[in-house]
């Protein structure tokens, strides 16, 4: 069963991988033709799915190893940075949305403030890898 959990929780989390290089790629594209727009509202939810899709996974390897794990600060840790990764990629997503749609005179400011908000979120994604190594070596 553990095995069955890994594989779906690795799985997860290429899928989530994925969505980090198609959020790289719609904060540096300036403009978005309206067919890639369609596109991005299209596949929006596959970002909630893979969160909650982790979040199962997840929980069943936490059930699995709870004696160890539920006294982890890394654990924790790993599980906050998480969350907050999961409401910036929104904010990243959303925003490009937006913007494209609005195409204000402030977009040059907003597309600034855009890449600020996504070299946090990168940063986000790999301290959830790294600490997730350090998980699997410590157990």
């Amino acid at each position: 069963m553990e095995t069955i959990l890994i594989a779906a929780h690795v799985i997860g989390a290429g899928v989530l991988i994925g969505l980090v290089v198609i959020s790289t790629l719609i904060v540096f594209i300036p403009d978005l033709s309206e067919s890639m727009l369609k596109v991005l509202e299209r596949v929006r939810w596959l970002g909630p799915a893979a969160s909650a899709w982790q979040f199962i996974t997840g929980a069943g390897l936490y059930w699995l190893e709870r004696d160890e794990l539920s006294d982890s600060t890394l654990f924790w840790t790993k599980l906050g940075l998480y969350a907050l990764e999961g409401v910036i990629a929104s904010m990243v997503i959303d925003g490009k949305i937006k913007r494209e749609r609005a195409k204000g005179a402030d977009v040059v400011a907003a597309v600034k403030k855009m890449r600020a908000i996504y070299v946090v979120h990168a940063l986000l994604i790999v301290s959830i890898a790294v600490l997730g190594v350090y998980l699997a070596k410590a157990h």
